[in-house]
């Protein structure tokens, strides 16, 4: 099957966004529209584990300007993958934290949710990678790196190894030498750094 996002379409007010499943020979399969307008629903899609155990991998999507209390801090949703129905809400924690802007699936049985415009005070905009447990859906660690606006979490992929579990790639568009960019490879499990790259 196939996800498609459309973040800034206006299926339910302007930039309220959607996301598309098809199935493989091209036929709709579910659509989900974003709840309100600046949402930007189906900016990121991650296939997940078979979080439920019914024999079909979840997914997540996220909005980085969904709304929690008529606050945008932005939000992720995982769904189904048999029914499409939704599994669980994460909500960011700040107003502007574009919480939602990427997400991913983490080796060893975690979900990564990036909000690359997070604070860290005194630092702003570091950018934070929130991780769950993909089990229980709790908050397992959160991660930042310090300078401000490194955009931290801009960008997630899984690790293609599993040993050690708990890899994760993590994006700063805006971080390293002069802010030129970074990536970096770390555990989400212990925190180590295993890799980093700047294009300096």
């Amino acid at each position: 099957d196939l996800a498609v996002g459309a973040p800034a379409s206006d299926a339910a007010g302007t930039n309220s966004g959607y996301a598309r499943i098809f199935g493989g020979l091209g036929s709709t399969l579910h659509t989900y529209n974003g709840n309100d307008p600046g949402d930007r629903f189906g900016t990121s899609f991650a296939r997940l584990n078979d979080i439920n155990s019914d024999g079909n991998d979840d997914f997540i999507i996220g909005a980085p300007y969904g709304k929690n209390g008529g606050v945008s801090t932005g939000l992720a949703r995982v769904y189904s993958g048999n029914t499409f129905g939704s599994l669980h809400t994460f909500f960011g924690t700040g107003a502007g934290d574009r919480f939602g802007f990427a997400v991913s699936r983490v080796p060893g049985g975690y979900i990564a949710v990036g909000a690359p415009e997070a604070d860290t005070p005194p630092y702003l905009k570091t950018g934070k990678v929130y991780i769950y447990d993909d089990s229980t859906f709790g908050l397992f660690a959160h991660y930042y790196n310090s300078p401000t606006m490194d955009q931290f979490g801009s960008s997630l992929a899984p690790a293609p190894i599993t040993n050690p579990p708990g890899l994760l790639i993590v994006g700063s568009p805006t971080g390293g030498y002069q802010k030129h960019g970074l990536v970096v490879l770390f555990s989400v499990v212990s925190g180590v750094l295993y890799a980093s790259h700047d294009e300096s």
